[in-house]
């Protein structure tokens, strides 16, 4: 998977406006520092449109300015919780590439963490479906779903994997907290031991869980 500055270097390098040009400079030159820079601060120090500048992010593969701060923290983190080895990382990457679709789901500030493991699975060629609405995933069955939830506690989503499990023999496989209840039911988990905050600014260590399935499953 080819870094940021690497694809910045490739869209310089085609034939771009001025303004564009000088967008993907900027970006290339404050890479560690954009993660603490807002949209709007960045489009004002380049004289030019929070809309160019997103336009500009999504051509380098993003959904858009969040997830590119969100892959550059990732990039930037230095300490870093995750483990290089993550216990049954492989089990839940053969199982991923051996089922016809693979669904995904996440919930409050999880959405975003879900919203990146999709696009990282699209890009490994994995056919996957990214469910938003719970109501959703009651009309699944005999499917496999990855929830994704950082404490693995949350009373509606145990209660839904339980119903999913039970009545419609679906497969769970859960990004989620050791020794959580989520992780108890779940068929397969990775899982992490430290506590994350709710807010969708620091989902980093669990999406770093996130990208190191994705990239091995590139590999």
């Amino acid at each position: 998977m080819k870094n940021i500055s690497t694809k910045i270097d490739e869209l310089l390098f085609e034939k771009r406006s001025q303004q564009e040009k000088q967008i993907l400079k900027y970006l290339k030159e404050h890479l560690n520092d954009l993660p603490n820079q807002n949209l709007a601060k960045v489009a004002d120090n380049n004289f030019c449109s929070t809309t160019s500048v997103t336009r500009i992010v999504k051509k380098l593969g993003f959904a858009g300015y969040k997830e590119f701060q969100i892959a550059l923290k990732i990039k930037n983190n230095k300490k870093s919780d995750v483990k290089e080895e993550i216990p049954n990382l492989n089990k839940v990457i053969e199982k991923i590439k051996s089922v016809p679709c693979l669904y995904i789901y996440g919930k409050g500030a999880s959405q975003i963490s879900a919203l990146h493991l999709f696009r990282q699975l699209i890009k490994a060629g994995i056919d996957t479906s990214l469910v938003q609405e719970q109501d959703l995933l009651y009309s699944l069955n005999n499917k496999t779903i990855i929830c994704l939830s950082n404490s693995g506690e949350t009373k509606s989503i145990v209660n839904l994997f339980k119903e999913l499990k039970e009545y419609n023999n679906c497969e769970v496989i859960a990004i989620t907290k050791e020794k959580s209840t989520l992780n108890n039911i779940a068929d397969l988990s990775l899982t992490h031991n430290y506590d994350i905050s709710k807010t969708r600014e620091n989902q980093v260590p669990f999406l770093e869980i996130i990208d190191k399935l994705s990239l091995e499953i590139q590999e």
